[in-house]
């Protein structure tokens, strides 16, 4: 008898629990929703990867920064391709963060098609096959990991492109370098993928620990993570010495020496892409710092380097001096000195925001590249 009444208070327990749990997810569905939320969700673009912490998802169509994205069976935002390499092509492996991916611009529009475009465009030439495998978020230690499974197309030369957040993102994203974790770069287990993608409950507890542990919503504390990475960025250029930033760059260089050590043991031409943030434009020359950390590692590891400010400015001066009337000949410092309000006005016809390209942009960057594979 007494066994009989305690599986009965277990049976019961169990169901309380159930009935529980289902009002819970029913109630919390109605202000969470776990197939289309921010981060690693279900209908979002990206997944969850055990080595890079998170990847674009394979075969996806849908949208990303207020742009259409489709992605290959590879997880690439490119068209289609074949992990063997036809005859006589060369192929260029581009591999960057959100810039290279092309945050906000359709597809076509970004450099690295337009890249391939450019180069096939010439007669009498072997074919060109640029493959995209940028992920937004991308910090050089996932760089890395893209790097090692591109090998898979047999490339001969890959594009590595550095925008300066890149330097400082895992420590202002990712937990076990102390940021917040938030968004697409959230540095957390499996486990907790597969339960935000399936339960609303689940949502509200986690956003119920993070309110009490942050004080915040996910929505502040995301755009505060946004305002707090720009403005390590400008430290970079303005704060060139400060200690912290010393480390962020010396894990950076870490995984850059990871990288040659694939350019050297697979043969391929690895071209370091420097890209500038907007407000370097309105800098003068001098404070190019990062851009010159990266000059030097480039050449210390036989690498050629590409720095696209000088030629984000060449553009701006070319632009002004015909329509100011000036001489061909004034220096971008004479121009920035007197119409810094110009230079600003024109930057913004080449940045959708701080450090993202508009189609203008990306097709600067694509000629400039052209450039650099033609003297390979």
């Amino acid at each position: 008898m007494v066994q009989t009444t305690f599986k009965k208070n277990i049976i019961f327990s169990l169901l309380a629990l159930f009935l529980f749990f289902a009002a819970a997810e029913g109630i919390c569905r109605l202000f969470y929703h776990p197939n289309d939320s921010r981060g690693l969700r279900a209908k979002d673009m990206f997944t969850y990867d055990r080595d890079k912490l998170f990847t674009l998802k394979k075969n996806y169509e849908g949208s990303f920064a207020r742009s259409p994205v489709r992605t290959n069976s590879f997880g690439h935002r490119d068209r289609e391709t074949s992990v063997a390499k036809p005859e006589g092509t060369v192929r260029i492996l581009t591999l960057g963060d959100s810039v290279t991916f092309g945050h906000g611009v359709e597809q076509a529009a970004i450099y690295p098609d337009r890249l391939e475009a450019l180069l096939n465009a010439q007669e009498g030439r072997p074919r060109f096959e640029v493959i995209n495998t940028a992920v937004p978020g991308n910090s050089p230690y996932q760089i890395y990991y893209d790097f090692e499974r591109g090998l898979q197309f047999e490339p001969d030369v890959a594009l590595i492109q550095f925008t300066l957040n890149d330097v400082i993102r895992p420590f202002v994203m990712l937990r076990r370098f102390g940021g917040v974790g938030l968004d697409h770069v959230d540095d957390l287990p499996y486990w907790h993928f597969w339960l935000s993608s399936r339960s609303a409950f689940f949502l509200f507890m986690w956003d119920m620990s993070e309110r009490i542990q942050y004080g915040a919503p996910r929505s502040e504390r995301h755009r505060a993570a946004i305002r707090k990475r720009y403005l390590e960025s400008k430290r970079l250029v303005l704060e060139p010495e400060a200690p912290d930033l010393e480390a962020a760059w010396q894990e950076s260089f870490k995984w850059f020496r990871k990288q040659d050590e694939l350019c050297r043991l697979y043969q391929v031409t690895c071209v370091l892409v420097a890209s500038p943030y907007r407000f370097q434009l309105s800098l003068p020359e001098s404070e190019g710092h990062p851009q010159r950390r990266l000059r030097d590692f480039a050449a210390a590891h036989g690498w050629r380097y590409v720095d696209l400010l000088p030629v984000f400015r060449k553009a701006i001066q070319i632009k002004l001096t015909r329509r100011l009337g000036l001489s061909e000949n004034t220096a971008y410092e004479e121009l920035l000195n007197s119409h810094a309000d110009l230079i600003e006005k024109e930057a913004r016809r080449y940045f959708l925001d701080h450090d993202h390209y508009t189609p203008k942009g990306h097709a600067i960057v694509a000629k400039a590249l052209k450039r650099v594979i033609q003297s390979l």
